[in-house]
């Protein structure tokens, strides 16, 4: 049974992922920073597959040898990263926080990631705010250009995940 590590499992988007994956026969575990939420926000919780569900609390910034431990005691061949301070607002007053964790804590687990010999598949969870204000579609090709500091701290590990794919094939994929 393949293993799939998923940071941020405690959000929307991460706990339906969560969902998916068990149902398709993968051993999933499910990391976030705060505890785990009550099952009615979890839809993992009611699937027919949640044996193969492991919960583990870590935060990417202020616990990243905790994270890369979790990571070496499971060794999956995939992480899907959710995990970031992601509301435009707040980014405008609090933009070093921002920094802190999508860039600067990301880029410390990174460094250490890229070293394991068991991760063949890293999909990071970006944002199409990196291409900026856009009056029609754009192709995945387009120049980036953020216009808000949560923006600019995702554009900042997009680039950072593009020189690790690009000077040690470590096996990134984007969703933006």
């Amino acid at each position: 049974m393949k293993t799939i590590l998923i940071i941020g499992s405690n959000a929307f988007s991460g706990s339906h992922c969560a969902d998916l994956l068990l149902s398709a026969g993968y051993r999933v575990i499910g990391v976030s920073r705060s505890p785990e939420k009550n099952a009615i926000f979890l839809p993992y919780k009611t699937n027919a597959n949640s044996g193969n569900f492991i919960f583990k609390q870590a935060h990417l910034a202020a616990e990243p040898e905790k994270l890369l431990a979790l990571c070496d005691e499971y060794a999956p061949e995939a992480i899907i990263n959710y995990a970031a301070l992601n509301e435009i607002a707040p980014s405008h007053e609090h933009a070093a926080d921002y920094f802190e964790t999508n860039v600067v804590a990301l880029a410390k687990f990174l460094i250490e990631l890229r070293r394991r010999p068991y991760l063949q598949r890293y999909l990071h969870i970006s944002t199409p705010e990196v291409y900026g204000n856009c009056v029609e579609p754009l192709p995945e090709t387009a120049a980036i250009n953020p216009s808000t500091p949560y923006a600019v701290s995702k554009a900042a590990a997009d680039m950072y995940l593009m020189t690790l794919w690009k000077n040690h094939g470590f096996p990134v994929i984007f969703t933006r």
